[in-house]
Parts: C-alpha cells; structure tokens; sequence
C-alpha cells in the first residue's frame, strides 16, 4: 500500500461515510488535531507533522470527496505560514484570508473559520502577510455559505495586526492555497461522479437502469472526462511545486491553471449530477447535496478563478506565442 493509499484510508476511517452522519465537525476536528493532520507538510524541526504537500493534497482530495468541511486547507496554509516566520502555532486554531485588493484594511469578510481561530494571517494584494488575532469578543461577525461553512466578517478595528517580515511572500501563500482547494475540489468532483454513477446504474426507467439511456451514459462520460481532467492538472501543479518554489513562475502557472480547469469543472459535474438525479437530488435522502454545494462554494473559495486566468493570460502575453506552444507540447 503505498502512502497515498494510506492516507486516502486514513480519511475513510475518520468519516466513513459521505454524509458524514454520526461524526460532528467539532468531533471530526479534534481527531485530526490529535492525529496531526492540520501540521501536515510542515517539518517536524519546526513542530510540524513532516510530510511534503503533496501528502497534504492527498488528505484534501480525500476529504473532498466525502463532502466532509473542514478547515484543514486553511488551518495548514496559516500553520505553515506561522512555523515558517517563527511564529506559535501548536494549538491549529489558526485560519488565513486573502483580502480583496480594494477592500478596506479594518473589515474584512467572508473570512472563512474565522468564529473558530485564534489567529488569522492576511494576505494583502502585493504586501507582506501580517497576523492578526481574533478572539477578541467583537472581532468576528458569524456567517456561512452555502454549504454551510464559517464564513465570516472580522473587524480589525479591535485588534493590532502585525507584519510577518520573515513568513512567505503572499505569493507563495496563494500559490499553496490554489493548489490545496484543487485538490479538494478534485475529490469533490470524485465523490459527485462516484454519487452519480452508481445511481444511474441502479435506479430503473421503463424496466431499464438510465445507464442504459444513450444521453445519460454521455452525460456521465463527460463528468468522468472533466474528473480526469482536474486530476491530471492538480498532479502537474504537484509536481511543479516538489521541483520549484511555490513562488516561481511554473509553479504560479501550474497552480492557475488546476485552479481554472477545476472551477470550470466543478460548475459543469454539479448541473449534470443533479440533472441526471433529478428532483430527488436535492433531498436529504441523498447525500449529493453535501458535494454539490462543495463544488459551487469551493469553485469561488480564496481567489476567484477570473484571478488566476488572468494570470495565465498575462504569462501568455509575456511569454509570447513560443512559450505557449511550449507549454501546451511539452
């Protein structure tokens, strides 16, 4: 078995089944901090868990796939942001945003976890990370998404937020950010085909499965093809990360352009999952509704993916017609 398998069995064990039933965020949450999972990909001399991010996107992938929230992508970004600028970081109750480029620097929302942190990083547009706390009572507005996650409105106002001059360039904090929510939104689109498929093959029409139906077998490859697709780009912006900086150009690149494919994605497997389930896809006799409304908030979590095609365009136009070819041939 190799460490992937591992890891992915790991996930099933913690939440066993895709609904969740019977395992409570806060309870599911206290088991991975036990089992140090949110310090995953941060080296053990810096008190960390060890393992390399790709071990981390395995774990994302995994729970991903479950429709399982959590704040695992956040709390490690902001650990390991936190570990590498020196900062404490043991107790995980940490999260981290990216705040809008014309917003303003004393309220920031749709902060996600943040009712449940201790210390928040910001990532301002082209600025060094600062680190604010916000336990402070006031600081936090509650809210949720969609799918039901924290989702919140933090007021700087009540607390000091101090630069993090030796952590990682926002750049680089994006870059991992991009690269983690892929790959959960990889799993997402997993566990949505996986839903989808076994229902076409079990639930009959005129004494027949739908699988049977020719329109429905299409719909259902063009799922997988898109599946394939977000995988195939979330391992090259891996790969791109184990070779370079998560600040350097490939691996900006590379992390953009999962991003992009896997948003795309996400929007078309969520309508044609529901579309082949039906009204009956939307209640809570089925679990699909746990993916699906992963998909649609995950797909637009962090940066937009406007964001990132914009950065592929401006690599494009930088490069120049070689370098495209190059990237689409090599």
């Amino acid at each position: 078995m190799t460490l992937r398998d591992e890891l992915t069995a790991l996930v099933d064990d913690l939440v066993p089944e895709i609904s969740g039933e019977g395992c409570s965020p806060e309870s599911l949450w206290e088991n991975m901090v036990e089992l140090g999972l949110p310090v995953v990909g941060i080296s053990e001399s810096k008190g960390g868990s060890g393992g390399s991010l790709e071990d981390l996107s395995v774990l994302a992938e995994a729970l991903g796939a479950k429709g399982t929230s959590t704040p695992l992508i956040e709390a490690t970004v902001a650990n390991w942001v936190l570990a590498e600028a020196g900062e404490p970081f043991a107790d995980g109750r940490n999260t981290v945003t990216i705040a809008e480029p014309a917003g303003r620097h004393d309220e920031l929302f749709a902060v996600p976890w943040a009712q449940n942190a201790a210390r928040l990083v910001v990532v301002w547009p082209d600025s060094t990370p600062g680190i604010a706390r916000v336990d402070i009572p006031g600081t936090v507005v509650p809210g949720f998404t969609l799918a039901e996650e924290p989702s919140d409105t933090v007021r700087l106002g009540a607390t000091a937020v101090r630069q993090l001059d030796n952590g990682p360039s926002a750049t680089a904090i994006r870059s991992r950010l991009g690269l983690l929510r892929s790959a959960a939104l990889s799993g997402a689109l997993r566990g949505t085909y996986a839903a989808t498929r076994s229902h076409v093959r079990t639930r009959e029409q005129f004494g027949a499965p739908l699988i049977e139906i020719p329109a429905v077998a299409h719909a259902l490859a063009t799922m997988k093809t898109h599946l394939l697709q977000v995988q195939t780009a979330v391992d090259r912006a891996v790969g791109a990360a184990t070779e370079d900086p998560l600040d350097a150009a490939p691996v900006v690149h590379a992390v953009a352009a999962a991003r992009v494919i896997a948003a795309s994605a996400a929007g078309e497997a969520a309508r044609i999952a529901h579309q082949l389930h039906g009204a009956i896809g939307i209640t809570q006799e089925l679990a699909l509704h746990q993916l699906t409304t992963r998909l649609w908030v995950w797909r637009d979590a962090d940066l937009p993916a406007s964001h990132w095609a914009a950065q592929l365009g401006e690599a494009a136009i930088t490069g120049g017609e070689a370098s495209v070819w190059h990237e689409l041939t090599a």
